[in-house]
């Protein structure tokens, strides 16, 4: 072995690489040091690239001995190559993870904590958990952020709790959008009583994502409808999000007269040609008769994606006097998605 470390060193580049690999296939403990020595002083990036491969063989063998030395490098690319072998380790790296994750350089917490992404086990979550309590903002709220993609909901309580408490718009947002993919909440009335007041746009993004999926359907409703009254056109999607979402929590749940004069509102005023599809295909369930006589009227239009909503409402909820429409569009039409559309709705009035 030291014949290998020594030809580290060596100006033949054909013998540093031979000599990086072979440590990566067969080092142990003592070769860690010189490898890490030689990684921050080589200038060849394909080298430096060969000598990460080798420390992602070498260093789970050697139970990650001194892979703070990457992540406290002041090169990026030696901190992001520690952050991905640490990514790429099985539950083995769970350990040292842990003992990183505690370290009192804020930074090497931070590359701890992204090293777990996607790691769903309930160790990490364990790590993710106790990090909601650190002292950097950036870690807490990625920490959020993780255990929200995760839906851990044992840590529903802790992140409600930092969301009531917080100053920092950021970490609001990030707490809102964690909670509405982990879909639980035992604080939304307390949530919705302190934030649903603000405009603040992005916080409104998140408040909707969060309603959608937690808050009761009477409280959702009230609150978009508020958005809607403001000037909803800035959150029309994330209105049709919220409507939707809360209709796949509640089948049973009816869109009021009320809800849906907001609703064709907001259908009217929005320039987003995918939104007023969506809204089209979401009023179009509660056969609004005010949304079929829109999609009449919408068959002339030159934006493909409200052609094909309204063509995709007459198929539902039109009748015989609107054949004849749909086969002078069809006609005229040359797009194949809306003459597949066409089709669909011919055969569904027809049968009706």
């Amino acid at each position: 072995m030291e014949k290998y470390l020594t030809d580290l060193e060596s100006a033949d580049r054909n013998k540093r690489l031979e000599a990086i690999d072979f440590i990566g296939r067969n080092g142990g403990p003592e070769t860690v040091d010189p490898l890490f020595d030689h990684l921050e002083r080589e200038t060849d990036r394909s080298i430096k690239e060969r000598i990460l491969l080798a420390l992602e063989s070498l260093l789970p063998r050697v139970n990650f001995i001194s892979i703070e030395r990457m992540l406290r490098s002041h090169d990026p690319f030696i901190r992001n190559g520690g952050v991905e072998i640490l990514k790429k380790q099985d539950d083995n790296a769970l350990e040292c993870l842990a003992r990183l994750s505690r370290d009192n350089d804020k930074d090497v917490r931070k590359f701890a904590i992204d090293a777990l992404v996607g790691n769903s086990t309930e160790e990490a979550r364990k790590i993710l958990r106790e990090r909601l309590s650190d002292q950097d903002i950036n870690i807490v709220s990625t920490a959020i952020e993780y255990l929200g993609n995760l839906k851990d909901e044992k840590s529903v309580d802790s992140i409600e709790i930092l969301l009531l408490d917080s100053d920092t718009p950021l970490l609001k947002c990030t707490a809102l959008e964690a909670l509405a993919k982990i879909g639980v909440s035992h604080r939304y009335d307390q949530v919705v009583e302190q934030l649903g007041a603000s405009d603040d746009p992005l916080l409104r993004y998140s408040l909707l994502k969060f309603m959608g999926n937690s808050a009761p359907a009477k409280t959702v409703f009230a609150y978009v409808e508020k958005v809607i009254d403001q000037g909803g056109e800035l959150y029309a999607k994330e209105i049709v999000d919220a409507v939707e979402a809360v209709s796949r929590r509640f089948p049973d749940t009816v869109i009021n007269s009320g809800l849906q004069t907001y609703l064709n509102q907001l259908m009217e005023n929005t320039a987003s040609s995918s939104t007023r599809y969506e809204l089209g295909r979401m009023l179009s369930r509660v056969d609004n008769r005010n949304i079929v006589d829109s999609a009449r009227m919408e068959l002339d239009n030159e934006d493909m994606m409200i052609v094909l909503s309204a063509v995709e409402i007459l198929g539902k909820h039109g009748n015989t006097d609107d054949l004849d429409k749909l086969e002078e569009l069809a006609e005229k039409s040359d797009d194949d998605s809306i003459l597949e559309a066409i089709g669909d709705a011919v055969e569904q009035i027809s049968e009706r």
